[in-house]
């Protein structure tokens, strides 16, 4: 019986081994294709932003003077909606020098201050593009091609606004 015993145990051990080495090597996956992700995602916006360059530069040769406005306009967008992506999930770039000093128990309320300031600081940003582009409606103001600026740049307080409304949630979320 004691044979028998420990022949289970062992079969026990060498399953519950053989399940941390498939989560281990699941989760390093996971990490592996993410870092492959941002990578492609990375090399794609760069190839992306090169052939934008030379569409430009062919379009100018066309005489399409406007092309590299419409680079600048595109750059703002895709910029401003991938920070708000960011945001949906608070995964934005942060620099994370107190979190390594203070005590565990105290870091959550450093978090809701960070997301606090960051609302804060979005706010303004909200305020003053809105304004910005307000004064754009106003002096009928051309981008492009007969485009008015303000619709390329409507895109500013509409994205500070939803990450703004993001962290404000957030803040009182955690």
């Amino acid at each position: 019986p004691k044979n028998e015993q420990l022949q289970q145990e062992l079969k026990q051990l060498e399953t519950d081994f053989s399940g941390m080495k498939t989560k281990m090597w699941s989760q390093r996956g996971d990490q592996y294709l993410a870092q492959v992700g941002d990578a492609l995602g990375n090399g794609l916006a760069k190839e992306a932003q090169e052939a934008l360059q030379h569409a430009t530069d062919a379009f100018r040769t066309a005489g399409l003077y406007w092309g590299e406005s419409l680079v600048r306009v595109t750059v703002l967008w895709v910029a401003l909606v991938g920070a708000m992506i960011a945001s949906r999930d608070d995964s934005h770039i942060r620099i994370d020098l107190l979190s390594r000093l203070i005590k565990p128990e105290d870091q959550k309320w450093l978090v809701r201050l960070t997301r606090l300031f960051t609302c804060v600081v979005l706010g303004l940003f909200t305020w003053g593009s809105g304004q910005f582009v307000y004064y754009e409606y106003v002096d009928n103001a051309i981008a492009f091609g007969g485009v008015p600026a303000w619709i390329c740049e409507i895109i500013m307080p509409i994205g500070g606004g939803v990450m703004a409304l993001r962290y404000l949630l957030l803040t009182f979320k955690s």
